[in-house]
């Protein structure tokens, strides 16, 4: 009786319905995983890809963009130390120097740095607990680079501390905090989304009043999903570069086409050999219901019920 109770349970959840919603999980669990997965790449980049892309900045157009990151900046600075207008001779001086002609290496090793410091020191943050603190940028190295004397003067006009580094606030104590609660769920959907989409998927076709078929199906809509992922996160990265991150869109760019760079040789095949694991299951699928429907495999045969009395 338990094992016959068993069989009905089972029998009842093998629904086209459930299949489907499991499927469609399975699908959007890849997707997320494979996003995450690039976007931690991008954020944990050794800084090669960002070195070697500095020398887009010395297009016009885009070295205009690096001003206004600059820009931003030292008036984000300005907010959080209280200079307030008494920083703008500085924050002018290192505007105008990065716009008037081409980067020099130097400038370009500044502008880098500071970057890879800044996400050094807000993944530092995100490995630990507790309270955080304000993310800040060492502005003295760029001001050395552009040739601007580094004094105690240029630091009480900053409202900073007389030092080489004059780390300048940018991004507040609860920024960060909010930054690191989406980096943890990041974490996680990069940890276990992928395993959590290969049991529903498993689930799915194991539910699947016709298996074959459907595990061909999920193959390759997965497959789907692997070829689009490179270009769904492409839309993520002209989002960037159009201006939808705020005025650092031209410094986080070069991250995410790293960790496009990165994906890509692994992806796209993994894409191209889920399209032929699916296809190949299609059509085996395809040829056992065609041989059933001539007759060629013979149904299941029914009980036969015991003459005997």
């Amino acid at each position: 009786m338990a094992m016959r109770a068993i069989a009905r349970l089972f029998t009842r959840f093998n629904a086209p319905r459930a299949s489907r919603w499991l499927i469609a999980t399975c699908l959007v669990l890849l997707t997320a995983w494979l996003q995450a997965h690039m976007i931690l790449a991008a954020l944990h980049d050794d800084g090669t890809t960002v070195r070697s892309a500095i020398a887009v900045y010395n297009d016009d157009a885009v070295r205009g963009e690096v001003a206004g990151v600059v820009d931003w900046a030292f008036t984000q600075g300005a907010t959080l130390t209280g200079a307030g207008a008494a920083g703008d001779e500085v924050r002018g001086a290192v505007v105008t120097a990065l716009g008037s002609g081409r980067i020099s290496a130097p400038v370009a090793d500044a502008l880098v740095g500071g970057l890879l410091g800044l996400r050094d020191d807000a993944l530092a943050q995100f490995a630990q607990a507790g309270p955080t603190r304000p993310l800040t940028l060492q502005v003295g190295p760029l001001l050395a680079a552009l040739g601007i004397p580094v004094t105690a003067e240029v630091a009480t006009q900053l409202g900073l501390p007389a030092s080489a580094e004059l780390a300048m606030p940018i991004v507040d104590a609860r920024t960060v905090d909010t930054l690191r609660t989406r980096y943890h769920w990041t974490e996680l959907i990069d940890t276990w989304a992928l395993l959590a989409a290969a049991v529903l998927g498993l689930a799915g076709v194991c539910l699947s009043p016709r298996p074959l078929r459907t595990l061909a199906i999920t193959m390759g809509l997965g497959c789907v999903v692997c070829l689009l992922a490179i270009p769904l996160f492409g839309l993520i990265e002209g989002w960037l570069i159009g201006g939808g991150a705020g005025p650092w869109s031209p410094l986080v760019a070069p991250l995410v086409q790293s960790a496009i760079a990165e994906l890509r040789p692994w992806l796209f095949p993994l894409g191209v050999a889920a399209v032929v694991l699916g296809v190949g299951g299609l059509v085996g699928w395809l040829v056992l219901d065609r041989r059933a429907a001539r007759g060629d495999v013979p149904p299941h045969s029914a009980e036969v019920p015991d003459p005997s009395p």
